[in-house]
């Protein structure tokens, strides 16, 4: 296996990561909660669900250092794993081009099932489709899914064979026009 895979393919997790995290706390801080509340559920494994609770209802700005801080690496770690495992279904799958795009878009939300119908019960959490609803689950695995779909488009390692312009003829002579 190439390392470029498993390198971009935790990179391309960890702006998914980002891009889920940035439009989840613009829809917390216009849902008229605070814009950190989703740095909270991560840590509530941890932290216990308070600091979420008080995120929700604490105004636009509330925050509460620690469990952010720890919902952040929480969330990130699992970011960079999900995209490594992306790097590696890309690399099994040989998908370039379109295809991959199409398999980001479509892990984004394999990943959304399996963390909100397994990982978040398993730690006594209902799934996030229940939580914020539906909209919310589709447009935040579609975030994440959007960055790997991108990567899998344009970087990933295989990507010149799906690009690759067609082979030019020699030039027949030294290549210069008669005057």
């Amino acid at each position: 296996m190439r390392k470029q895979y498993l390198i971009g393919g935790v990179l391309a997790g960890l702006v998914g990561g980002l891009a889920m995290a940035v439009y989840t706390m613009t829809n917390e801080f216009l849902s008229g909660h605070s814009i950190f509340t989703p740095m909270y559920m991560p840590a509530t494994p941890i932290v216990g669900m308070g600091a979420m609770e008080r995120g929700m209802s604490g105004g636009a700005l509330y925050l509460e250092p620690l469990p952010a801080m720890i919902g952040l690496v929480v969330h990130f770690l699992w970011a960079a794993f999900w995209g490594l495992l992306f790097g590696v279904l890309l690399w099994l799958t040989r998908a370039v081009g379109w295809a991959g795009f199409g398999l980001g878009i479509a892990w984004g939300y394999v990943v959304g099932v399996v963390m909100s119908g397994l990982v978040l019960p398993a730690v006594g959490m209902k799934p996030m489709w229940t939580q914020p609803g539906a909209t919310v689950f589709v447009l935040d695995h579609l975030a994440f899914g959007v960055p790997l779909a991108l990567w899998a488009l344009r970087f990933a390692p295989g990507r010149q064979r799906a690009f690759a312009a067609p082979a030019r003829r020699p030039e027949q002579g030294t290549g210069q026009r008669a005057s």
